[in-house]
């Protein structure tokens, strides 16, 4: 189904008899069609607030400053305030970079020699290429400066926000705890910044996963923004990686059970007659994130509903750097009704070896045996001919998706109430080709509302095709309809009408630099005649029921990429 907003203006009378226009925000077509422009105004301190208070994505708001600029000239009080109202660090980088001097502007800023050691990025050559060249060497910096209880020598790779707040350092890395560290990722984002993901272990044994926001400035990226890694995309894999462990033990396949288990987690106690028992009472898996542990290396708990009540809730933990379970079917001691065949379950007895050897240092204290463990394991990719029969059959089998959309126009109070109906008539997955063909319908009533007085309404119907070529693809996100209402609205100059959808759907959206993405709706409104569009998009989107199933549903899509040669 594709998505866009279509601006109508409703003419009525107000209690005044002055006429006033509405601008009412209908679901009708993706809006940004190949050369269509906006003319956006600079946004306002009073707006960015707003936008933070209605929930509007870290990322949406930054992209936002740096395409619209700012309508005022940012203070170190205007940056505090933002920040004790919940705005997040990207929004916040991107605020302090309209600021002349970068990032560490309007606050103060340490000076002092830099270390003849120090990297220095080249400006001329590709920034995520240097970024991974020199960000490494900055980070390794810091942990030690810290580590020492000596900030200052780390100073020109962390903003002055950071270096003058003893609880930020901390952190970070409290003095004399530090053991090692290593870097999991570092990606590009808008207005020069590199998310970095970092791992690192403290004495004595606790495994701290953090993200590092640096900006580039002046030679040396500077971090401008430490948060901890909430883990959410491991955490939706970790969940499937148990379902399938549930039903491949149900189902005695242990081949398939080993693929998620990790290298020395014993499964033949899972064989015996009181675990076979158990799996045939099995109806269900619908598992949940619980928390992140700790202590030994970072572990997810995940609880899962194996049979539709409160005593049979099995407990797991995935280990997020592989993707594999390294504890099984126990109980965690706050779950201590929870009904399993054995409270300790199953466990990998060498794990905490398992984080020693990512951190590169010695595992044989622990077990010998871990040394000659493959690191990670890898786990056998689906064919791409099963890969596309699962988009194919997920976006089929969801049936019809009922929500509502109620949006208030700020300025003048009024709301507007949406009822979208929608269905797939067809979806056809590919492999020959690598392309996604999708039919869809959508029934849409809306009514507009000043209090709780009705003003306008009308009924819509519309149907949509559309072609995605997977070699075309290069990158797929998923973002709830909420968020992705609301970011249009800000993209389209409107930050003032703010969506609620309820209740929650998704959208998997596969994206593209170039508008390669066939688009063609029929639309038609009230009574009148329908109208055919025809165009190309540099996105395209795909509704889903719910979040676990979108993301299942972008993780094949990415298989289905890679396998096509996309993503480039």
């Amino acid at each position: 189904m594709k998505i866009m907003l279509s601006f109508r203006w409703i003419r009525w009378m107000n209690s005044t008899c002055s006429l006033v226009i509405i601008l009412v925000v209908i679901i009708l077509w993706p809006q940004s069609t190949h050369g269509q422009q906006a003319t956006l105004q600079k946004l306002t301190l009073s707006q960015i607030e707003g936008l933070v208070s209605h929930g509007v994505p870290d990322s949406t708001m930054s992209a936002q400053i740096q395409k619209r600029g700012l309508a005022f000239t940012p203070t170190p009080a205007n940056l505090d305030e933002l920040r004790t109202k919940g705005t997040g660090p990207l929004t916040i980088a991107a605020i302090k970079a309209t600021i002349r001097g970068g990032p560490n502007s309007g606050s103060t800023v340490l000076h002092g020699p830099v270390a003849a050691a120090a990297p220095r990025y080249d400006a001329s050559a590709p920034m995520l290429s240097e970024a991974r060249r020199t960000i490494p060497i900055e980070v390794a910096t810091i942990y030690h400066s810290l580590d020492e209880g000596n900030p200052q020598g780390a100073r020109q790779f962390l903003s002055s926000d950071i270096l003058n707040d003893a609880h930020h350092l901390d952190q970070i890395c409290i003095p004399y705890s530090y053991r090692a560290h290593y870097i999991a990722s570092i990606v590009e984002r808008p207005g020069d910044l590199f998310e970095t993901r970092v791992r690192v272990l403290i004495k004595p044994f606790k495994e701290v996963a953090q993200i590092f926001w640096f900006h580039a400035s002046n030679g040396v990226f500077v971090a401008t923004g430490v948060d901890p890694d909430q883990f959410s995309t491991d955490a939706e894999q970790a969940k499937e990686s148990v379902r399938q462990f549930i039903f491949a033990a149900k189902g005695g396949r242990w081949e398939v059970a080993a693929h998620y288990a990790s290298p020395h987690l014993p499964l033949d106690p899972l064989k015996s007659p009181k675990y076979t028992a158990y799996f045939d009472k099995i109806t269900t898996a619908n598992a949940s994130f619980d928390k992140t542990l700790n202590e030994g290396g970072i572990r997810l708990l995940i609880r899962v509903d194996v049979r539709g009540g409160l005593w049979y809730l099995p407990d797991f933990l995935v280990d997020p750097s592989t993707g594999l379970i390294v504890r099984a079917f126990f109980r965690s001691p706050e779950n201590i009704y929870s009904e399993v065949p054995d409270p300790a379950g199953v466990t990998d007895p060498d794990f905490e070896a398992y984080t020693l050897k990512r951190f590169g240092l010695p595992t044989a204290s622990l077990s010998p045996a871990v040394e000659a463990a493959p690191n990670p394991v890898e786990k056998v990719a689906p064919s791409l001919a099963e890969t596309m029969q699962l988009i194919q059959d997920t976006l089929k089998e969801q049936g019809q998706l009922v929500y509502q959309s109620e949006s208030i126009q700020n300025k003048l109070g009024v709301a507007t109430r949406i009822n979208t109906s929608g269905t797939y008539d067809e979806a056809v997955a590919d492999p020959a080709t690598c392309t996604l063909h999708s039919a869809s319908k959508y029934d849409i009533s809306w009514v507009v509302l000043s209090g709780d007085k009705p003003i306008s309404s009308e009924d819509d119907h519309s149907q949509f095709v559309s072609t995605v070529s997977f070699k075309e693809v290069e990158t797929i996100k998923v973002e709830s309809m909420q968020d992705f209402l609301n970011r249009r609205n800000v993209d389209s100059g409107h930050p003032e009408i703010t969506y609620k959808v309820t209740p929650p759907v998704f959208l998997v959206v596969p994206s593209a630099s170039k508008p390669v993405f066939s688009l063609h709706a029929s639309t038609t409104e009230g009574s009148h005649a329908p109208k055919a569009t025809d165009g190309t998009a540099k996105e395209s989107q795909f509704l889903v029921r719910d979040e676990e199933m979108a993301n299942r549903v972008a993780r094949a899509m990415r298989q289905a990429v890679e396998a096509c040669g996309g993503g480039k």
